[in-house]
């Protein structure tokens, strides 16, 4: 049995051997999974190390355990040395002098209970050792700084998604709360060219996400204040809480008409999360969206490789951004090439009541596609 007790850590620059842990996004109050990394540039039989834990988190009981394809057949103790909030780590063979397997990745899980504080927390790795096959301890690369748990609290924020231009995009709006809501209310700053658009289930210019909503309890309203300020707002009239902890309360419809394609942002005015004694409980300045609106429309011939004498497809292809009604295109061929008769063909999927016609001119031949009636 190895003993890492009494072992001296010795520490160098560059010996590639060395530990990280995983940096951690979660809600305040979350049970959290952390990963222990390893990398080892030889072989190594046995590690023992402590973690300084922050202030109000704490080790889950009977949660710490060895990556599978790491081990063989090693054991382990995890604890929480006695008045301290010190986690303590051995790992060895207690039969047989065996190495860990692998060179790098995951070599331990275990899950740490937070605090209902949001911010950021480190976790230092302290008094690290890797042994050797002679219980020798093995050098390491100088230790890194502290790894982050990073706690959120009761946020706002638009992610960031992307339209084609001049059509309608869905705006969804997320809170990620480690305390309990009965409210909220969001004014967005509209860019130029936005605009609002009414949902065929509401009438109105959002819909609450009812897996976080009480259907038939909270209830909603919109309204445009002046020409580019979108405001939404959720209540209950009797103060019922919305559910679960994280993810889309609502979705607003915009139509996306700028002059020209590019990014562009929705900026919180104000944002407010309301608790049952109607106080602003949010802990972080709300985050902006991001919308790209695509203005490129696209005609492409993609690429083929064939053998010699081997008939081949060719599909032309539109990525359109903005609707059309029609196309006009010449398609010159090489002399090596040759159209097989009754090929040509139209995907009807993208076609309304359009005719069209597929005609030898040049050395090649000219596509019109048209409607009659100009539709899409």
């Amino acid at each position: 049995m190895l003993m890492l007790m009494n072992s001296t850590v010795l520490l160098g620059n560059g010996t590639g051997y060395d530990a990280k842990i995983k940096d951690v996004q979660a809600t305040a109050g979350d049970i959290i999974d952390i990963e222990l990394e390893i990398t080892n540039e030889g072989e190594f039989v046995a590690f023992g190390l402590d973690i300084d834990l922050p202030e109000g988190f704490g080790l889950v009981t009977e949660s710490f355990s060895l990556t599978p394809s790491r081990i063989d057949g090693h054991i382990f103790s995890a604890s929480i040395l006695p008045g301290t909030n010190k986690l303590r780590i051995f790992a060895f063979n207690d039969t047989e002098t065996k190495a860990f397997l692998g060179k790098d990745g995951v070599i331990a899980t275990f899950q740490l209970v937070t605090p209902e504080e949001p911010g950021t927390y480190e976790l230092d790795i302290l008094d690290l050792v890797l042994s050797d096959e002679d219980a020798e301890s093995i050098p390491l690369n100088d230790p890194e700084p502290g790894f982050t748990i990073t706690l959120s609290g009761n946020e706002i924020f638009i992610p960031d998604t992307e339209v084609n231009i001049n059509q309608d995009v869905t705006i969804d709006i997320e809170i990620y709360n480690y305390q309990e809501f009965t409210a909220f209310q969001v004014d967005i700053k509209l860019p130029e060219g936005f605009t609002p658009v009414s949902s065929t289930v509401t009438g109105k210019f959002a819909e609450l996400n009812y897996d976080r909503a009480v259907e038939g309890d909270h209830e909603l309203e919109t309204a445009l204040i002046g020409d580019d300020v979108l405001r939404v707002y959720s209540y209950s009239q009797l103060n019922t809480l919305f559910e679960g902890n994280k993810g889309v309360v609502v979705s607003l419809f915009l139509n996306a008409s700028p002059e020209v394609g590019g990014d562009y942002y929705l900026e919180f005015d104000q944002a407010i999360i309301s608790n049952v004694d109607n106080e602003n409980i949010i802990s972080a300045d709300p985050l902006p969206g991001k919308v790209f609106v695509n203005d490129e429309n696209i005609l492409k011939i993609d690429s083929v490789t064939a053998l010699t004498n081997e008939t081949i497809t060719i599909e032309l292809e539109i990525d359109n951004s903005m609707p059309f009604t029609a196309i006009e295109t010449e398609i010159t061929l090489d002399d090596e090439l040759t159209l097989v008769t009754g090929t040509f063909a139209i995907n009807e999927a993208r076609l309304t009541d359009h005719e069209y016609s597929f005609e030898p001119f040049g050395d090649g031949y000219k596509l019109i596609v048209y409607s009659m009636t100009n539709d899409d």
